[in-house]
């Protein structure tokens, strides 16, 4: 073989591994990405499931008050008894808190001293997952003006 015809081919040699390196690098490269990717979706798909219960934690229409002051973490039971038959009679009106809530399903559960459950908002959709948040909260009832022990749970489907 020429000499000319030699360097030729080791030429080549070396652009085929140099290639073979690039490709294994992008290859590499490529899955780290999706990893990333499905952690960043994964962040931001709890962070959207926090923010509906909040929004849902602090609706001003089920705020306890006394003398016209809001009391953080505290739900009126005759309010929330009150907007939750609404809500399932009249499937426009859940329309209204589609904005806030999207895809989720709210239930706020008494614990102490008697179980009860009101079930809010529920528009659920076919997606294989969801995220569960409960939040505690006091439930104020008003007709024997004492606090029970409550939570706010929210399954938002993504």
């Amino acid at each position: 073989m020429p000499r000319a015809q030699l360097k030729m081919a080791e030429t080549l040699g070396v652009i085929f591994v140099f290639l073979i390196l690039v490709i294994f690098g992008f290859m590499f490269y490529a899955k780290f990405q999706r990893a990333t990717f499905k952690t960043v979706l994964q962040e931001e798909q709890e962070k959207r499931s926090v923010e509906v219960a909040q929004r849902a934690f602090s609706l001003p229409e089920l705020q306890c008050a006394a003398n016209n002051i809001m009391i953080d973490n505290c739900i009126d039971i005759l309010k929330l008894e009150a907007l939750s038959r609404m809500l399932q009679a009249d499937s426009a009106l859940q329309l209204i808190y589609y904005d806030s809530f999207e895809s989720s399903r709210i239930v706020v559960k008494q614990l102490y001293p008697a179980r009860q459950e009101w079930k809010l908002y529920e528009r659920t959709t076919n997606s294989s997952g969801s995220l569960f948040t409960p939040l505690p909260v006091s439930l104020y009832d008003p007709v024997a003006k004492r606090y029970n022990m409550g939570v706010v749970e929210v399954t938002y489907y993504p």
